[in-house]
């Protein structure tokens, strides 16, 4: 709002609903509220007129109508010089109260016109409720009955939408009352108990809640002639009337001495009708409930002829249009029923049947309006059940539409942070494939003007070094894209971590005593370091546990009974502790690295957790989920190699998901770090642990081996690699100028087939293998696939095709393993 801050402004309009709430508690603290609006708003021109909006409805409560219109109109100025259409909107509520209370009819409707032309989000719920409220009463004192249940009807579903239960009761008691009035006594039975249940125990705190309710429902009470649960109502209200506003205190003194004249106490009648009478407004026309009322206890206090004085004043102010509210058939019922029995008291048998015609036609009109009221209210339920369900589904669509939205803004940053991750990877991959590809340069230029043969052998030395740095790049590329791709399939088994461990320990305990680092293993039955930091700082590990057992200091062997076993693949877990190992020991500098294995205590189901800490750097919160990340490393940003590549971490977690084991980090700076793999156990004492793979073997046979590359340079090195090891090589740039090779020598026959996946003119490496089989009658021809796309796709095509393949740059020792395959078959080949 102009010139107010917006928590100000807020906490402005918190206060207002707050004084509008209390309208249906006790409406006598309006003052108060008004106080603290006051108070709060300052010189603020929007707060003071807040605070003459809640003044005018504390007018209108106390019947200072005068007073009720002054700070209407003078609020209503006000909000609309800011623009403020809901205090505009309750400053026209205001007014509207207070011509309604004053007999203004005709000015009520177009006071509120302009709030019926806003939209429903523009107010509050318990905006609209007052307001629908006083349309129905609009409709009630001028006789149209079925527009007043329908705006009551809004107004109890603008109550329940407010969420204000105090606002549903008085609602729900207000509407009760109305099908009351109408002889619909069902349906007002079924409101008024609604309404009874809300106000509960809080008849102290909703003073003007609990005297609506209650005095609905004692007159429906007196209605189905329940004197004995209507009387305890009427002397209730006697005490708790003066908590309402003048105009329903005096309606509910009148029904209160109706109910105690019909329970024949009528001396407790009179003074609540005198009561009532002095509340009305001075020179007006008395209501007929206070005709009827009084015209029942002068019956009863044998003063007929006073009785037939008042109805005949009441007909004279229907007649020149005195009264400000329509009566309710009922209500003529009750009037022309005295003024029978006065008429036969009187002996006047002439009037006493026209005053009891009259009752009958009043009583026709009763039964037709209450079974007109019961199909309006119908009618006004399935509208508004109708309006509900569009609500519904309106809403449905919104959130629907919210949630869409949601999901694809998630997607947008997830696209986003792929890009960005995109974009690093390639950045770091580049430079990391740069390095060594420049070394390999430099080395060669060296070699070419070298002519010492040592120092050639170091520079090639070198060069190797450099060889198994892209080498190895390669194959952690690969890992990532296989993994990425779904081509790493889970062949899970029960699995010894015990021997998976000293296995992993003792193969990587060199490497830590250069470092000059500990390295320890310890399992379920061995004493746990409570905190990395209590490893030694230079004492490297000695022996193995299972020796160290053996020693008069060390505790009991392990129990055999409990082996610790896990159901899981073996090959992919080892991958996953060794990167994690390494990478403990490459990023800590002075101390240790533990792995330890323990049972989780109270998992379910029983779990394993195996734990890598070391006493590094640590690791900030902030990244602990990008530490997981292709090529983030922490405090290398020159890339350093001898730190690693940054793929470490990444494989782990693609891998642990994989396998559907938890992982975790536990870690902050200064203290170490701590990462976690968490297993099923499994109860089979399986001792089966995969071994790794032996190196080939170098010699045998001959083979012949077709080479199909369309790039020279890989085509000729290759070619020059095999031929070094004995080989036959058949090469050329596609299927068709190997073959012509293999013709011009003589058609020998083949043992293998070397091709890249991707060769010229769209063509691919699988089709030149079918290529060459068929041309060469050799349909079992063995084929091995090389390639440099190792891209999802390509990976998930060779996936497919069952072909074994082999990435570039091709390493000699894995094409060695597979030549050494070829062997038997050529074996046989050529003792057949």
């Amino acid at each position: 709002m102009p010139g107010m801050p917006e928590a100000a402004a807020d906490d402005l309009d918190a206060l207002v609903l707050a004084a509008l709430a209390e309208r249906v508690r006790i409406p006598s603290r309006l003052p108060e509220h008004v106080a603290r609006l006051r108070q709060r708003a300052g010189s603020n021109a929007r707060g003071q007129a807040l605070a003459d909006l809640v003044q005018g409805w504390a007018a209108v409560h106390a019947n200072e109508h005068a007073q009720a219109e002054r700070m209407a109109r003078q609020a209503l100025e006000i909000c609309r010089s800011l623009n403020d259409t809901a205090g505009a909107a309750r400053a026209l509520d205001v007014l509207a109260a207070s011509q309604l209370a004053t007999g203004q009819l005709d000015a009520v409707g177009p006071t509120l016109a302009p709030i019926l032309a806003m939209a429903r989000t523009e107010r509050a719920p318990i905006d609209w409720c007052f307001s629908f409220s006083r349309l129905s009463k609009l409709n009630e004192v001028q006789g149209r009955f079925d527009d007043a249940l329908r705006w009551h009807y809004r107004g109890l579903a603008a109550a329940r939408e407010s969420g204000d239960a105090a606002l549903e009761a008085t609602s729900l008691g207000g509407l009760g009352g109305l099908q009351l009035s109408l002889q619909n006594l069902d349906e007002a039975a079924t409101l008024l108990q609604a309404a009874w249940q809300l106000v509960g125990k809080h008849g102290h705190e909703w003073a003007h809640t609990w005297a609506v309710v209650a005095t609905n429902l004692m007159m429906a009470f007196d209605r189905q002639g329940r004197f004995e649960e209507a009387l305890p109502l009427a002397d209730a209200l006697a005490s708790a009337a003066y908590r309402m506003s003048p105009q329903s205190r005096g309606k509910c003194k009148l029904f209160m001495a109706f109910v105690y004249a019909r329970a024949g106490q009528p001396e407790r009648s009179q003074p609540l009708i005198d009561e009532a009478l002095a509340l009305e407004p001075p020179n007006a026309a008395p209501p007929v409930e206070w005709v009827w009322a009084q015209a029942q206890v002068w019956n009863r206090q044998q003063r007929h002829a006073d009785v037939l004085r008042i109805c005949a004043a009441h007909h004279e102010a229907v007649a020149r249009g005195a009264l400000a509210e329509a009566p309710f058939p009922q209500d003529l019922v009750h009037l022309y029923d005295e003024a029978t029995l006065a008429h036969e008291a009187l002996g006047d048998a002439a009037a006493a049947l026209r005053a009891q015609r009259a009752m009958i036609a009043a009583e026709r009109k009763l039964v037709s309006m209450a079974t007109r009221a019961r199909r309006t209210t119908l009618q006004i339920q399935y509208e508004l059940a109708a309006v509900e369900r569009e609500r519904d589904e309106a809403r449905r669509r919104e959130q629907a539409s919210a949630l869409e939205q949601a999901r694809l803004a998630e997607m947008n940053a997830a696209l986003h942070q792929a890009n960005e991750a995109k974009t690093r990877f390639l950045a770091a991959a580049s430079h990391d494939l740069r390095q060594p590809v420049a070394a390999l340069n430099m080395y060669m230029a060296a070699i070419k003007l070298e002519g010492d043969a040592a120092r050639r052998e170091g520079l090639m030395q070198r060069m190797e070094q450099s060889l198994h740095a892209l080498g190895g790049l390669f194959d952690a590329l690969l890992d990532v894209s296989r993994l990425d791709a779904g081509l790493v399939s889970v062949n899970a088994a029960p699995l010894r971590l015990d021997h998976l461990l000293e296995r992993l320990v003792a193969e990587h305990r060199l490497r830590a005593q250069e470092r000059g680092l500990g390295l320890r293993l310890h399992l379920p039955s061995y004493p746990l370091l409570t905190s990395p930091l209590s490893l030694p700082l230079s004492r490297p590990l000695g022996a193995p546990n299972a020796q160290r057992a053996r020693s008069s200091n060390a505790p009991p062997a392990p129990n055999t009974s409990a082996r610790p076993t896990a159901h899981t693949d073996a090959a992919l877990l080892e991958r996953c502790l060794r990167n994690l190992i390494d990478n403990a020991l490459k990023y800590t500098a002075h101390g240790g690295v533990v792995v330890r294995l323990r049972a989780l205590s109270g998992a379910e189901p029983p779990a394993w957790r195996i734990e890598v800490r070391d006493t590094g750097p640590g690791i900030a919160p902030e990244l602990h989920q990008p530490v997981f990340e292709e090529f983030f490393q922490i405090g290398n940003a020159e890339r350093d190699r001898a730190r690693g590549l940054g793929l470490g971490l990444s494989i782990v977690r693609r891998v642990s998901a994989l396998l559907g084991h938890g992982l975790g980090l536990a870690s902050r700076p200064g203290r170490g770090s701590c990462f976690h793999l968490t297993l099923p156990q499994h109860d089979a004492l399986d001792d089966a642990v995969p071994t790794a793979a032996k190196e080939p073997a170098a010699a045998g046979p001959r083979l012949a081996v077709i080479v199909i590359d369309d790039d020279a340079a890989v085509r000729d090195s290759l070619g020059a690699l095999l031929q070094r090891w004995g080989h036959l090589v058949l090469s050329g740039d596609s299927a068709s100028a190997a073959l012509a090779a293999w013709r011009r020598a003589g058609r020998p026959a083949l043992d293998g087939a070397l091709v890249d996946l991707r060769l010229r003119g769209g063509a691919n490496g699988l089709e030149a293998i079918a290529q060459v089989r068929q041309h060469t009658a050799a349909a079992h021809l063995p084929a091995l696939i090389i390639t440099g796309d190792i891209t999802p796709p390509r990976l998930a095509l060779l996936e497919a095709a069952a072909q074994p393949w082999l990435p570039k740059p091709l390493l000699p020792m894995p094409l060695r393993s597979w030549l050494q395959t070829l062997r038997p078959r050529a074996a046989s080949a050529r003792a057949a």
